[in-house]
């Protein structure tokens, strides 16, 4: 199985890797009324079955047994690089060559 990343992680998943997603990505932020419910944020997307999306950021979920594709764009990855230069900032694999 491989993770694409681009403006977003792509992966292919079984549902448990799924479910697992799911309930890292998911957070809760208490109401201020009482009697509200909690405002829920979800970061993972279901693409189709077995295609989920979730952050850039969280590379820490790809699986290590994934095959990773790096299709970052070299111009936006060199912009912001360009822009923040005191801030660390990965590059992507065009920028090495």
């Amino acid at each position: 199985m491989k993770a694409v990343i681009s403006d977003r992680i792509y992966l292919e998943t079984t549902p448990e890797k799924q479910r697992e997603i799911d309930t890292e990505l998911t957070y809760s932020i208490p109401s201020f009324k009482f009697g509200d419910p909690p405002q829920i944020i979800k970061n993972m997307a279901l693409i189709k079955q077995t295609l989920v999306s979730m952050p850039v950021g969280r590379e820490d979920l790809i699986p290590s047994d994934y095959e990773i594709v790096d299709k970052t764009s070299h111009r936006l990855c060199c912009r912001i690089y360009k822009r923040y230069t005191k801030i660390q900032i990965i590059k992507c694999s065009k920028c090495y060559e």
